[in-house]
């Protein structure tokens, strides 16, 4: 087996995360050649606690890297699509289900404004947050429209929050949800709510790839992330299937780039 990279910037329109800043972001395409050619990407939330481009390949025996490779070969194939179930995000539609980014405090207020539209609402906080402070805003609303908050806190007690919550990043045994990012660890669950890393175009097929092989497509899914990146292309049908031409297109501007060997 043969691996070659390229890398690659993109360049966020508003922060990502709770932790982390606006500015110039870097990953990695991947190009496996055994048996075949199959293209993979590594992009890090360095933030979060991946290694930088740079860092990861000097140790590519780092898990996430070498999951980045293992995708590419397990799903970037021919796929026929389904059509799948997801959230909106950061867009509030009334009777819908969005996922909202709690970057702060104020970003609460946003909570409030969907909820009273009557959007229900996902909250993911990056373990931002304290159980206290995040039980005091969900008295003050319908918490009947929270379906869950993801990473609610670094604090241990989330059975003490009065919302359902699910992980992500942060390991509790309290957790009512599992949202597993295949592009970042490849895990067949039926019961897990599949997601996107927040990296590249060609990123979020191999996801959607993954969730068409594997997932549960009775559940609502959070692998669309319109509008994050200045370079984004909407590579999704109106019912969520992929557009084949354009990921086709995406693929081969890829494989025209410049590669550079990996050694071992």
């Amino acid at each position: 087996m043969k691996v070659f990279y390229q890398y690659y910037n993109l360049h966020p329109l508003d922060k990502l995360n709770a932790v982390d800043s606006i500015g110039l972001k870097q990953g990695i395409y991947l190009k496996v050649e055994k048996d075949g050619v199959f293209l993979g990407d590594y992009f890090p939330h360095v933030n979060l606690g991946d290694l930088s481009c740079e860092d990861v390949l000097l140790n590519t025996s780092d898990d996430y890297f070498q999951n980045a490779i293992s995708l590419a070969l397990k799903v970037d194939q021919d796929i026929k699509y389904k059509p799948f179930k997801n959230h909106s995000f950061n867009t509030f539609v009334k009777s819908g289900l969005s996922k909202i980014k709690l970057k702060n405090l104020e970003d609460l207020e946003k909570v409030k404004e969907a909820i009273e539209l009557g959007t229900t609402v996902r909250l993911d906080a990056n373990g931002s947050f304290n159980i206290e402070q995040l039980n005091d805003f969900f008295k003050s609303v319908d918490k009947s429209k929270i379906d869950y908050i993801e990473d609610p806190s670094h604090e241990d007690n989330w059975n003490d929050l009065i919302v359902d919550t699910a992980s992500d990043f942060i390991t509790n045994p309290h957790a009512m949800y599992k949202i597993i990012k295949p592009n970042r660890k490849m895990v067949e669950d039926m019961n897990a709510i599949y997601s996107s890393y927040m990296g590249s175009d060609w990123g979020r097929v191999l996801c959607t790839n993954f969730l068409n092989l594997y997932g549960n497509f009775d559940l609502v899914h959070g692998i669309k992330t319109p509008n994050i990146y200045e370079e984004q292309k909407d590579i999704f049908n109106e019912d969520n299937t992929l557009n084949k031409k354009l990921i086709t297109q995406i693929k081969q501007e890829i494989l025209d780039g410049e590669w550079h060997e990996l050694k071992s």
